[in-house]
């Protein structure tokens, strides 16, 4: 369904930023309050959350089917799962890990925000990803080039050729054809077969 809407360049920042800022988030919040800490963050949930929130933003009520008979939009299944976290959360059932969730979820509503302001973050993550890779490349190595002296000559005889070629035309024109030398009328045969 993402991929259908928004991309596959979406759809891998979606899923990389809901990863990295669960990752923040779950650092942070266990480093303020400890008791929240004694989950352990594995996986990529946080990632899939980012996917998830961004979907059921973007298109909240695009119908899907549950077990290929209950037909819901998309909105619910977020919200069903993003309550079934919150039950874990009030448990302790892995803390650590569903505030991982909640930062991917929070970094997917985030993305469509911006989308729908008109900037598309994922251009700009794909700009950075693009100047990191750039660091790594090898340089390409440089030829040397060697000017050739013929060109030149060539060239240049072309342009006497020419010019000369003018020269003879413009007599042919104001005196005829019979006024040319023997050389002006060798030079017109010798250039008609070029």
């Amino acid at each position: 369904i993402f991929l259908e809407y928004l991309g596959g360049k979406r759809f891998l920042t979606a899923y990389v930023g809901g990863g990295i800022a669960g990752g923040l988030l779950y650092f942070v919040i266990t480093n303020f309050s400890p008791s929240l800490g004694t989950g352990y963050l594995l996986g990529a949930s946080a990632g899939v959350w980012g996917v998830v929130a961004a979907i059921a933003l973007y298109v909240p009520n695009l119908p899907v089917r549950l077990f290929f008979a209950l037909k819901v939009k998309l909105w619910h299944v977020a919200i069903f799962m993003f309550i079934g976290d919150l039950i874990s959360l009030s448990n302790y059932i892995n803390p650590g890990g569903m505030l991982a969730h909640l930062g991917g979820a929070i970094f997917g509503y985030y993305m469509v925000t911006q989308l729908r302001k008109g900037k598309d973050i994922s251009e700009t993550a794909y700009a950075y990803v693009n100047a990191l890779g750039g660091i790594f490349k090898s340089k390409p190595k440089l030829k040397t080039v060697h000017k050739s002296t013929e060109r030149k000559t060539a060239a240049a005889t072309d342009i006497n050729e020419q010019k000369k070629l003018d020269d003879i035309l413009d007599k042919i024109k104001v005196t005829g054809y019979d006024k040319l030398s023997k050389e002006e009328k060798e030079f017109l045969f010798k250039f008609g077969k070029k």
